[in-house]
């Protein structure tokens, strides 16, 4: 027999049932996996959307197969920060509308195990915006191809240092 959910008295199933499936890492395994982000709501300005402590050797690939959703999209250009102790590694953007891109400046980007990677919201809140998706693809790094410390703004790559 299944066990059966309780949820707190006036919660959304339905936004439970999302945030259960959101905010997940699959095992690296030797393949290519996805670090999902869910955001309810409208994001205040300058809100930490999303803290990520890499528990393995990964990189992110700059032309990875990522992807960023709004369900009620913004007024304006919306531009979120992704960033690691290094500073700012990448940028989410959605244009006035609800699919987006992503921008990594820097080329790939290489987490290992304890490094962080923060998703923070533009300084300018736009009340338009709501319940966001960020899907980010990672790949397994092994730790002997990974650049070493670099100074920001160096090189071809990104490497996030801890915070």
């Amino acid at each position: 027999m299944a066990k059966e959910r309780r949820h707190l008295p006036g919660t959304n199933t339905r936004f439970l049932k999302q945030l259960e499936q959101a905010s997940e890492l699959a095992d690296l395994g030797s393949g290519p996996s996805e670090l999902r982000v869910f955001v309810p709501g409208t994001p205040a300005a300058d809100a930490v959307l999303f803290i990520y402590v890499a528990a393995e050797h990964v990189k992110i690939p700059a032309n990875g197969n990522h992807r960023l959703y709004a369900d009620l999209p913004p007024a304006a250009d919306w531009v979120a920060d992704i960033s690691g102790g290094s500073g700012s590694i990448a940028a989410a953007l959605l244009a006035g509308q609800s699919d987006g891109a992503f921008d990594f400046p820097m080329g790939d980007v290489y987490l290992a195990p304890g490094d962080t990677l923060v998703i923070t919201a533009p300084a300018t809140a736009d009340t338009s915006i709501g319940d966001i998706a960020f899907t980010l693809q990672l790949e397994p790094a092994d730790p002997s191809e990974m650049p070493g410390p670099i100074v920001a703004g160096g090189g071809n790559y990104g490497v996030i240092g801890m915070l």
